[in-house]
């Protein structure tokens, strides 16, 4: 006797025909499992609507892996290095409810999420819906690396002098990453166990308990604001982008039109929105201006503020050409027009000396 079945209407080559050897489509279970890797196959099948037929193959699981596994392995790597690099003292132990009180709106932001996300996932887990569940998963990472991480990056290491941020970036992915290996190891058990096993004692994310969560830590207002935040930012990168306006290059002004009511946002979160843009001062519908005082800056400053932004971008390529570790230092040579500026590039760039000459040139 049972109460419930789960399957699929038919599984199919990812060509939409029954799979066959003699029309090379047929992939057998061992030879699946080496190629596409075990977790991502679960996470295919735990994914797909059991309602419908499910078209497996190897293109069928590079966009899983890409789409989904990749990003969550990056977020997972960008932790490890940065926080070693800061010399970050986390919790090793492992204790999910070490999550303490975040300040920063970001921190705030993604705890939120997250919490939501867990209490969404034990929801569908418990109605035996698998798609879902997975699904609440990946837009929660999408999230946690398009968003947080993105909005972050100055945060970490050469990027930032304020330790106490630092640490409450460190605290909070921390707290996110141990969480999300525990909700994620019915579905992805092997990326899981490495995640859980590297970043605390324990002994197996398999043995651990589920995180326990009050929708009252849930801080709706907040996520609210960040989804229009977000609204806000991708018809602005759409308008530079109409406008022929590279986003590295900063503007004074910036004005979009969008339906919708936005004068909810905190002064926090329209400061995400005016780093996310790169620029001074942002219009919405004509009615809505942040800052209230308008930020006023000459055409000059702003091309070498610029000038500026361009050159540690090319100076973090050419370092990222010669295979230099974030903790390898150089000499450089720039032009003379960023005298002003060496203090901040020396440590942006890890240089040991600058030099003043007509063209932009590194050594080790």
């Amino acid at each position: 006797p049972f109460k419930r079945v789960l399957g699929f209407g038919t599984q199919l080559g990812e060509d939409g025909r029954p799979m066959h050897k003699s029309w090379g489509n047929a992939i057998e279970f061992n030879e699946g499992a080496d190629k596409i890797g075990v977790d991502v196959m679960r996470w295919m099948f735990a994914r797909h609507n059991p309602a419908d037929n499910m078209l497996f193959g190897y293109k069928k699981a590079d966009e899983v892996r890409r789409q989904f596994y990749l990003m969550l392995w990056n977020i997972y790597k960008f932790f490890v290095e940065y926080s070693n690099l800061d010399e970050w003292s986390g919790h090793p132990q492992g204790d999910q409810k070490q999550s303490g009180h975040p300040k920063g709106v970001l921190d705030k932001w993604i705890k939120s999420r997250f919490i939501q996300t867990t209490l969404l996932v034990e929801e569908k887990m418990k109605e035996y819906d698998a798609k879902d569940a997975t699904h609440t998963i990946e837009k929660f990472v999408s999230d946690l690396s398009t968003w947080f991480l993105r909005r972050s990056r100055d945060r970490v290491w050469v990027n930032s002098g304020d330790e106490k941020d630092k640490k409450e970036f460190y605290d909070t992915l921390y707290f996110v990453l141990i969480n999300l290996s525990i909700i994620m190891s019915p579905f992805m058990p092997f990326i899981s166990e490495e995640i859980y096993k590297n970043l605390t004692e324990g002994e197996s994310v398999h043995l651990e308990t589920w995180p326990k969560f009050d929708k009252k830590m849930i801080d709706n207002k907040l996520i609210l604001n960040m989804e229009l935040a977000r609204v806000i930012s991708e018809a602005g990168h759409a308008k530079r982008k109409a406008d022929g306006q590279k986003v590295r290059i900063p503007l004074a002004a910036l004005s979009v039109r969008l339906e919708g009511k936005f004068d909810s946002l905190e002064d926090k979160v329209w400061e995400i929105i005016l780093k996310e843009l790169n620029v001074k001062n942002i219009i919405v519908n004509e009615k809505i201006r942040f800052p209230k005082k308008p930020v006023e800056i000459s055409p000059d400053d702003l091309e070498n503020e610029g000038q500026l932004r361009e050159l540690l971008r090319t100076i973090q390529s050419k370092r990222k050409e010669m295979g230099l570790k974030p903790t390898d230092h150089i000499n450089l040579t720039i032009p003379d027009n960023f005298l002003e500026n060496v203090e901040l590039i020396k440590k942006r760039v890890m240089a040991h000396k600058v030099s003043i000459g007509p063209d932009i040139m590194i050594s080790k």
